[in-house]
């Protein structure tokens, strides 16, 4: 019985590496804010840009726990295309200013 108990979890874990949800470039979020907006593609976003969008978070001391909560965010086939972000002074957007871009 131990045995099959075995065999199931090597196979289980087996193929979820093979047949992972994203590319190894990209990650994959299960629940996304509704200020993201996906054109095309689906719940994998590429590294790098959301690296781009946590050093924005984190250059200019913001309180998000994700990069997908800052702004709203138009991703096409994984990739972030436009991101608007501002002190509107209402509770929509981004709630701080940005003084600092990553370079």
């Amino acid at each position: 019985m131990n045995d099959i108990k075995y065999f199931i979890l090597v196979v289980t874990l087996i193929f979820r590496f093979v047949f992972s949800q994203c590319d190894s470039a990209f990650t994959y979020f299960n629940s996304i804010p509704g200020s993201v907006n996906i054109l095309a593609g689906d719940s994998c976003f590429y590294d790098q840009d959301l690296e781009a969008l946590n050093d924005l978070i984190s250059l200019n001391q913001l309180q998000y726990d994700s990069a997908l909560d800052l702004g709203t965010q138009t991703w096409l086939s994984g990739r972030l295309k436009i991101l608007v972000a501002g002190n509107y002074g209402n509770s929509t957007g981004v709630n701080d200013t940005i003084y600092t871009l990553p370079e």
